[in-house]
C-alpha cells in the first residue's frame, strides 16, 4: 500500500471516527431518569453499540475516549448535557468508564467474527448462527455484560452497596431495554454498512 492511499484510508477513517463522536453526543441527550434507580435511560450506549461495529477496533476507542475527554473538560456532551469530571466519577460512572472498552470489544469481535459469517445458507442451521445479524447481535451483548460489570462495579463502590443491591439499582431493570437497543443497533450497523460500502465511504479495515 503507497502512502498516498494509506492517507487516504486514514482520513476517511478519522473523519468517520470524528462522525461517531458526534453520534454518541446526540445519541446520549436521548434520555430520561428511571423512578426509583438511581440511573438514566440513555441512547448513549447504543450510539457506543454502533461505533465498535462500524470503526476499526483502535479508532472505535479513541473515538469514545475523546467522547470522554470532552466531557471531562466541561462540554456538555454526556446525558442530559451533562460534563465534568464529578459526572464521570459519579454514581453512574462506571458506564462510561466503559465506553471505550466496549467499543474496542465490539470491533474486535466483529473483525474476528466478521470475515466467517456465512453469506451461502448451505447448511440452514449453520446459515443462522453464522449470519452477520446473529454476529453482530451477539457481539453486542457481549459488551453490554463489560457495561454492566463496570457500572455495577462502580456504583458498589461510589455507593457503599454490596453487589445484589448494586445490580438491581443498575442492571436488572435495564436489560428489557438494552435488548431492544441491542436488536435495533444490529439492523441500524447491517443497513449502515451497506449504505457507505455503497458509496465507497466504509474503507477497508
Amino acid at each position: 500500500m503507497n502512502k498516498e492511499v494509506f492517507m487516504m484510508k486514514k482520513t476517511k477513517w478519522m473523519a468517520l471516527s470524528a462522525m461517531f463522536v458526534a453520534i454518541t453526543v446526540v445519541f446520549s441527550q436521548i434520555s430520561f431518569p428511571i423512578p426509583g434507580t438511581p440511573i438514566v435511560f440513555t441512547m448513549g450506549i447504543m450510539a457506543v453499540m454502533l461505533t465498535g461495529c462500524m470503526l476499526p477496533k483502535g479508532y472505535a476507542f479513541l473515538a469514545l475516549l475523546v467522547y470522554l475527554l470532552l466531557g471531562v473538560c466541561g462540554l456538555p456532551v454526556f446525558s442530559s448535557f451533562g460534563s465534568g469530571l464529578g459526572t464521570l466519577l459519579g454514581y453512574t460512572g462506571g458506564f462510561l468508564m466503559t465506553y471505550p472498552i466496549m467499543a474496542f470489544l465490539t470491533a474486535w469481535l466483529w473483525e474476528l467474527w466478521g470475515p466467517v459469517a456465512c453469506k451461502e445458507k448451505k447448511h440452514v442451521l449453520t446459515g443462522l448462527l453464522l449470519s452477520e445479524p446473529v454476529l453482530t447481535f451477539v457481539a453486542v451483548w457481549i459488551c453490554l455484560f463489560v457495561c454492566y460489570a463496570g457500572g455495577a462495579l462502580w456504583y458498589m463502590f461510589v455507593a457503599k452497596v454490596d453487589f445484589g443491591t448494586a445490580m438491581m439499582a443498575t442492571v436488572i431493570p435495564f436489560i428489557p431495554m438494552d435488548t431492544c437497543k441491542a436488536v435495533l443497533s444490529t439492523m441500524l450497523v447491517l443497513a449502515l454498512r451497506r449504505a457507505l460500502h455503497s458509496a465507497k465511504l466504509l474503507p477497508a479495515v
